[in-house]
């Protein structure tokens, strides 16, 4: 079938060497002998176009069309891929495998989802089928071959480099995507001033931390009841934010050893709250202005990043919460976003104007590592470690990059989430992540695979702005609503 773009037909070949078995048959003459069939990168340029009119038909609410689609691509993968020349560039021996499973799991899923028809679970079907066609090239060190997560656009990803993805030109989270629920914030007349929050576990579902430098709060939402007890008092002050006004005052933090640290912007501090109580308590003086406020109670530590000093700051906890100086460390870039690796007694940050992520020894405090990332000039924002895989995500304000933390940061897997991403939450127990774009109202929920791979599991809209996610125990998920003044509740997925 002829898809009409020539484009497709320069990235054929290259797409194919994620299709065909390494055992295909050859004929004597070797030179000279050509395949019995159609070419992989002939069979590749009808299955691209098949799989984007699958997308698009969707979206039309034509699921017959989307089913019939689906169902193509399937017989091609039993009929025609196995007996196709396989490319000579770029490794091929984990190919057969991924094709063989690619065709027994994501192809049926594609067709029954179509066939229900359901368009949230078409669309959870379609990103994992995406996401395997994109590991698979990831494998075949073709990376650069994109296929796009969510239905609607070209196949493969020809977006301007530099510029938004194809996935972030939308802002919500599709057909049939749910929403999330807003709740108002306390005290709130207008934009709150929301960056950092934490999910604090405990008992009938435990907190989440809200602060609010907008109100001079900080709110503490009891997960079970949905409601709020607003910790009141903390400074502010007015700052001119890119040309605005902006009312700035606490705005990170973390939950230590019965104490939650919050981070003040308006007067440079980092503070300590009872979590028994709320009640506030001793406050440490920080060089210049706290951006994120990071807690490792089994060391009884905490970890700030100061921007404008181009530093991170090391704190020990003390008693009643009291936090003394242990050290810091200089940095040749803005810190941004903070996670540890416990097992290795190591604090990861970015540097987001050097398009860096680094790796600090805590005993030394001494930079390990340093890696280059695919961020751009926009630079990184959040970054989330899974120490006991080696797994290091890292957020870019479009996508998020895995990195292999055992061998010098190399690329793993790839994904693209919309715009506007911040700050990301991962709970190493399910191994999903989640990730909030503000420009698409979009909040992401994905499962990183054993070899860092990325699978989009479900989606959802949530608000124009709302980033930084957190998730509690139990999956759901609170994202913070700046310009609504709210969080943003979005339940696990079922």
């Amino acid at each position: 079938m002829t898809s009409g773009k020539p484009a497709l037909l320069l990235v054929s070949l290259l797409v194919a060497s994620c299709s065909q078995p390494s055992g295909a048959p050859t004929t004597a003459e070797a030179p000279a002998a050509k395949p019995k069939g159609p070419g992989l990168g002939e069979l590749m340029v009808g299955i691209g176009r098949r799989f984007e009119l699958c997308g698009r038909a969707s979206l039309a609410h034509r699921y017959d069309l989307a089913e019939f689609e689906a169902n193509e691509i399937l017989e091609t993968f039993e009929d025609d891929v196995p007996g196709a020349e396989l490319p000579k560039e770029g490794p091929t021996s984990q190919i057969p495998a991924m094709a063989e499973a690619f065709r027994k799991t994501n192809l049926p899923e594609l067709k029954r989802a179509a066939k229900m028809p359901d368009p949230v679970a078409f669309e959870r079907a379609f990103a994992a089928t995406a996401a395997a066609c994109n590991s698979c090239h990831l494998a075949a060190a073709k990376g650069f071959i994109e296929v796009p997560t969510h239905p609607g656009k070209a196949v493969p990803v020809i977006d301007q480099l530099g510029g938004p993805p194809a996935e972030a030109a939308g802002a919500s989270g599709g057909a049939g995507a749910p929403s999330g629920k807003a709740i108002p914030l306390p005290g709130a007349n207008g934009p709150a001033g929301l960056d950092y929050i934490a999910y604090e576990p405990g008992a009938h579902g435990g907190r989440v931390w809200v602060p609010a430098g907008g109100t001079g709060n900080v709110d503490v939402l009891d997960v079970e009841k949905g409601t709020f007890h607003a910790v009141e008092g903390w400074k502010t002050t007015t700052r001119d934010v890119r040309g605005e006004k902006r009312t700035v005052g606490p705005s990170s933090v973390a939950i230590g050893n019965g104490y939650a640290y919050v981070g003040n912007r308006a007067v440079n501090e980092v503070c300590a709250v009872d979590l028994k109580t709320l009640a506030r308590g001793a406050c440490f003086a920080t060089p210049s202005s706290v951006d994120g406020v990071a807690a490792l109670p089994g060391a009884h530590q905490v970890w700030i990043t100061t921007p404008h000093e181009q530093s991170v700051v090391a704190l020990d906890e003390g008693t009643a919460g009291a936090l003394k100086l242990a050290g810091s460390v200089k940095l040749p870039g803005d810190p941004e976003g903070y996670a540890f690796d416990e097992k290795r007694s190591l604090f990861f940050t970015n540097l987001e104007d050097k398009a860096k992520t680094v790796a600090i020894d805590m005993k030394t405090r001494a930079v390990k590592s340093t890696w280059g990332n695919g961020c751009g000039e926009a630079g990184p924002r959040g970054i989330a470690v899974d120490g006991a895989r080696d797994l290091v995500m890292v957020a870019c304000t479009d996508h998020v990059e895995v990195l292999d933390e055992a061998h010098d940061g190399a690329l793993l897997g790839k994904l693209d989430v919309g715009a506007g991403v911040d700050n990301i939450d991962y709970a190493p127990a399910t191994q999903r992540l989640y990730v909030a774009a503000g420009k698409a109202a979009r909040l992401s929920v994905l499962r990183v695979g054993p070899k860092g791979e990325l699978t989009l599991l479900g989606a959802a809209d949530t608000r124009e702005g709302a980033r930084n996610a957190v998730a509690d125990a139990q999956g759901n998920v609170y994202v913070a609503d700046s310009k609504g003044a709210s969080l943003v509740v979005v339940p696990a997925l079922k």
